[in-house]
């Protein structure tokens, strides 16, 4: 991971999620793939629920753009599902 986003997520102390996938893209050049699954929050209040998170965390993604000098992911439409709540026949 370049040290310039690794300190821009050690001080502002977000978007780890977002390096983070960007760092495999950037290796690998495949692209991500959703994974269904629950989410449970952890704390007194949701964080994506605060004022300003969505925006911090657009500016983080066009920051790590920036450091990396190009967009890391690439467009899928792959989807990772619990294959025992499916019918596949």
């Amino acid at each position: 991971m370049p040290s310039s986003i690794h300190g821009y997520i050690t001080e502002q102390r977000n978007c780890e999620d977002i390096a983070m996938s960007l760092l495999v893209a950037n290796a690998t050049g495949a692209p991500p793939i959703w994974v269904k699954g629950k989410i449970h929050e952890i704390g007194s209040s949701e964080i994506s629920s605060l004022k300003g998170h969505t925006e911090r965390r657009d500016k983080c993604l066009n920051e790590f753009v920036s450091f990396y000098g190009t967009m890391p992911l690439v467009p899928t439409n792959v989807q990772a599902v619990d294959a025992r709540l499916e019918w596949f026949w």
